[in-house]
């Protein structure tokens, strides 16, 4: 089934907005590709898996979030991509985050309240809660909250079964915008 991302409804990718703004990105190290001329934009800083990403393609959209992840009192703020495999390799990088699939391991997001352990495997999937993605199913436009609701839901809803998977944005991505 094909995946695309899209953002909430009533926001346009084309346009800036509250809910999904432009971001002039950069390498910490390589701010000559800010561009002072658009004052709404947000300089923000990307590791450099995704910044290869973004310049490969110019017509990939790169949607990033930013790392809330509270190690010493203050969040990461890190612009991180909001796949699981990016957040475990993020986690991974800058916080030290490591350990076996089974291992427990406390959310550290600021703001985050669920006071249990989880898996180690499965912490990643609760950021992306945290980041507010959701998956929609093409066919009845129900969202879920998670890659493994949706699969469920179109194991057991037989009409859904053939439906795309729609990745739906959180409400503070930024999509990546590169100037010259």
């Amino acid at each position: 089934m094909r995946s695309e991302a899209v953002p909430p409804p009533g926001v346009d990718f084309s346009q800036s907005g509250p809910a999904i703004r432009n971001a002039l990105c950069s390498f910490s190290w390589s701010p000559q590709f800010v561009n002072p001329r658009f004052h709404d934009d947000q300089i923000i800083h990307v590791d450099q898996k995704t910044w290869y990403k973004a310049t490969r393609n110019p017509n990939t959209k790169v949607i990033v979030y930013q790392c809330k992840w509270d190690t010493q009192g203050s969040p990461c703020r890190r612009w991180i991509e909001g796949g699981v495999r990016e957040i475990r390799t993020h986690l991974r990088i800058y916080h030290g985050v490591q350990g076996q699939a089974k291992d427990p391991i406390r959310c550290k997001w600021f703001g985050c309240s669920d006071e249990r352990d989880f898996k180690y495997s499965s912490i990643p999937r609760h950021i992306v809660t945290h980041l507010k993605v959701t998956l929609l199913c093409s066919n009845c436009r129900t969202q879920f909250p998670r890659d493994d609701r949706i699969q469920f839901h179109r194991r057991i809803a037989r009409k859904c079964a053939r439906a795309n998977t729609v990745t739906v944005v959180g409400p503070e991505a930024r999509l990546i915008r590169l100037d010259s």
